[in-house]
């Protein structure tokens, strides 16, 4: 039997033991998971003067079904939808009070399954006291897609009416408080240094970034943009499906694997391929189980 395999090895075995007694297993509940599509872009900030519109499209990704969605702020449930189904659309309109300026509102959406799992997601946005006069301008050589052992690194220019109080980025709606800035040359003008090492669970993610600026009067404005982090390391594996073992009784499939060639071997005559065999599966009596090994 090979001690060292050339390749990393992906099985994915229908393992068929003849003559023995198969074993019961548990079967592990589904996780559940959802996607919201927003088809209508909610404001990053608004006055007490406009309203915030939701139009979302909520899907299960999983077999689960949606049982209801609800949208609430600050615990308050503003509406909910009810529905035994694959996908749930749900509307409704938030006009800002003039006692909200100057807070970040948090809108909760909860999308509750037909088992009972929960999954969450928030949106945020400012009410402030007039529009903002910030601009925020990314510069054309912003990476929209860097490798996991690279950094993006890069400059934004921001320019404001009145003066800034700071600068600070936010990857999926968490501060990156090294990156935040509140001391500036020119109040109203800065080039803001960004930076991001990608971490190794970014890996085959598009991360979801924004700058936001607040000037002193508290007015606000948000600059989204996206980077996808690629895998820089190229994995060598074979991957084998359908592959059907017996144990070492079996008068049918034999009980060993070539994980190079993918080929299972009978008992008889395996000693002279002993060299090629890299997987066994057998049978314990004591334990009443198989085994790969």
């Amino acid at each position: 039997m090979k001690k060292n395999l050339s390749k990393i090895l992906v099985l994915f075995l229908a393992i068929a033991m003849v003559a023995c007694k198969k074993d019961k297993t548990d079967q592990q509940a589904k996780p559940f998971s959802v996607k919201v599509t927003q088809k209508v872009a909610l404001p990053t900030a608004v006055t007490s003067a406009d309203e915030i519109k939701f139009d979302l499209s909520v899907s299960a990704t999983g077999e689960a079904k949606i049982k209801d969605v609800e949208l609430s702020l600050d615990g308050t449930s503003l509406k909910t939808e009810t529905a035994s189904a694959d996908q749930v659309e749900l509307q409704h309109t938030y006009k800002p009070s003039t006692i909200e300026v100057g807070r970040s509102l948090i809108f909760r959406l909860k999308v509750t399954s037909d088992a009972g799992n929960i999954v969450e997601r928030d949106f945020v946005v400012y009410v402030q006291s007039a529009p903002a006069n910030i601009s925020v301008v990314l510069p054309a050589t912003v990476p929209t897609e860097i490798k996991d052992n690279e950094e993006a690194d890069f400059n934004i220019a921001v320019k404001s009416e009145n003066d800034i109080r700071y600068i600070k980025t936010f990857l999926a709606q968490a501060e990156i408080t090294a990156l935040s800035k509140s001391t500036f040359i020119n109040p109203k003008e800065d080039s803001y240094h960004f930076t991001y090492k990608p971490l190794v669970t970014d890996i085959d993610k598009t991360l979801e970034f924004y700058i936001e600026v607040m000037d002193v009067l508290g007015n606000l404005v948000r600059q989204p943009f996206t980077i996808t982090v690629k895998r820089s390391a190229v994995v060598d594996f074979n991957v084998y499906a359908n592959v059907v073992l017996g144990a070492q009784r079996s008068t049918g499939p034999g009980p060993f694997f070539n994980a190079i060639t993918g080929e299972v071997y009978v008992a008889t005559g395996a000693a002279q391929k002993s060299a090629s065999i890299d997987l066994a599966t057998f049978y314990s009596g004591s334990t009443n189980s198989y085994n790969i090994t």
